[in-house]
């Protein structure tokens, strides 16, 4: 097994009373970022490089800090998958940690009689990772479909007009991106495959390490998948509802979808690149999972998950709701589609299970902020991938911000913890968990879905709204 030494990325320095990351400079860059990291955090970081596995200081911690063991197992899983990728494998390359590490445990005690280690919250500060580990790219409003259910709403365009921002500006974010230890770059739409230079987009973030994600609906031809086959691309991601020729149409909007959507998953699969299909169950297609299940078998894909069909803001339509008898229907061919041991894999996540609300900070809500860097097609930075009203959500813009800024900018930290005053008039205002709900996230869209208003409480997340069917 491989070494994984620290310092691909930077060097951690030690401080009088405090630890700084100092990241290596990029080309352009008049000055490279520094983020100053928990004690606990470099003590962690530092057993890593020594080759200890998660396991060992999970078990390492509580000897030395008044911690429970499920918290040294978060915080160290939590440290692990951040700082991932400022690990090197390169066995003589020299650490980048070099600290005095009974220095660094006596700081770590002395901050927990004032914080306890209790949960992620106590080493990142404002519950969200240092940097952007995934860089989010709405890259146009526009589809070339016209689904009957539309999350986002898509005009009908086969054209990007929008997405205006230029791509020398695109390659700037991904390298800045890299340089700090993100892992992605998630595409997003309308539809994201559109825009002509994307396929330039993908490769080169993949050449500087960052993986491609998107989910999409459009078709690749063979020249475009042997390029991201070339570049490292292992899987892909795509929108498949229905492979029967009259299902697809009619959610679709679009004829011979079934055939195009198939030939880029033949196209994908013959590059050795793994396909997910994403299946959205409605009313119109729950009758075509036998077929849909059988192709995509025939074809080669990996998985497909399928999720039932829920209220939006955009496109909602009630009859689009598929009844018991047809969620029945579609659980009966996924079983006996299993019963032939098939190389696909099949997520059936139709089957919705009420479970008590927990309010412990034990996730995140909206990782918008909080793990991921969102942007527009014209470069605004925005808290939410919806386009709400008002200008509340617009925090920043790409055009005139490194990623560096923009993560660290007040206005976005502002929006992950909205004072208690925007909240005048509903239950939130009042409510003891309400600093709980800053930390754990907050989603404005689930909040307007609800109430009409982005500051109030939101369906499914809020003991006030449990029962509450939403408003649009």
């Amino acid at each position: 097994m491989a070494m994984r030494r620290f310092g691909k990325l930077g060097v951690i320095h030690q401080h009088a009373d405090s630890y700084s990351l100092d990241y290596f400079p990029i080309a352009g860059q008049q000055e490279a970022p520094s983020i100053e990291l928990h004690p606990l955090v470099v003590y962690i970081l530092s057993l890593l490089d020594k080759q200890w596995t998660v396991e060992k200081i999970v078990e390492d911690l509580p000897r030395h800090f008044d911690i429970a063991p499920e918290h040294a197992q978060e915080i160290t899983d939590d440290v692990d998958v951040v700082f991932e990728r400022h690990f090197t494998s390169q066995q003589h390359e020299p650490s980048g940690i070099t600290i005095d590490e009974e220095a660094v445990r006596t700081q770590v005690r002395a901050l927990s009689q004032h914080t306890p280690l209790t949960t992620r919250t106590t080493v990142f500060k404002g519950n969200r990772s240092p940097f952007p580990m995934t860089l989010q790219w709405l890259v146009t409003d526009f589809c070339n479909r016209k689904c009957v259910y539309c999350y986002q709403g898509a005009p009908l365009s086969s054209k990007t007009e929008d997405s205006s921002v230029d791509i020398d500006v695109i390659k700037r974010l991904i390298r800045e991106t890299a340089q700090l230890g993100g892992k992605e770059v998630l595409l997003t739409g309308g539809e994201p495959l559109l825009r002509e230079d994307i396929y330039e987009v993908m490769v080169y973030a993949l050449q500087h390490g960052l993986t491609p994600d998107f989910i999409s609906k459009q078709f690749v031809s063979v020249e475009n998948a042997k390029k991201l086959a070339a570049a490292g691309l292992k899987d892909a991601f795509f929108s498949i509802d229905s492979l029967e020729k009259e299902a697809a149409k009619s959610l679709t909007g679009i004829g011979g979808f079934a055939k195009k959507i198939g030939q880029t998953v033949e196209n994908m699969v013959a590059e050795g690149i793994r396909v997910h299909a994403k299946s959205l169950l409605t009313s119109l297609n729950a009758h075509a999972y036998t077929e849909t299940l059988e192709t995509l078998e025939r074809l080669g894909a990996h998985s497909i998950t399928i999720d039932t069909y829920s209220d939006n803001l955009q496109r909602h339509d009630d009859d689009l709701h598929a009844s018991v008898a047809q969620m029945h229907e579609v659980r009966d061919a996924v079983d006996t589609f299993l019963a032939t041991q098939p190389k696909l894999k099949v997520y059936y996540r139709s089957e919705q299970i009420e479970k008590d609300i927990d309010y412990d900070i034990d996730g995140f809500v909206c990782h918008n902020g909080r793990t991921q860097l969102l942007f527009y097609p014209n470069g605004d930075i925005s808290k939410c991938d919806k386009k709400l009203p008002g200008g509340d959500m617009i925090v920043g813009s790409v055009l005139n911000q490194s990623v560096f800024e923009a993560w660290n900018s007040t206005a976005l930290l502002e929006s992950l913890d909205p004072p208690r005053d925007k909240y005048k008039g509903t239950p939130c205002y009042t409510c003891d968990s309400f600093d709980t709900c800053n930390i754990r996230g907050r989603c404005y869209y689930g909040a307007y879905m609800s109430t009409g208003t982005l500051y109030g409480p939101q369906e499914g997340a809020c003991k006030y709204m449990v029962g509450v069917k939403s408003v649009c």
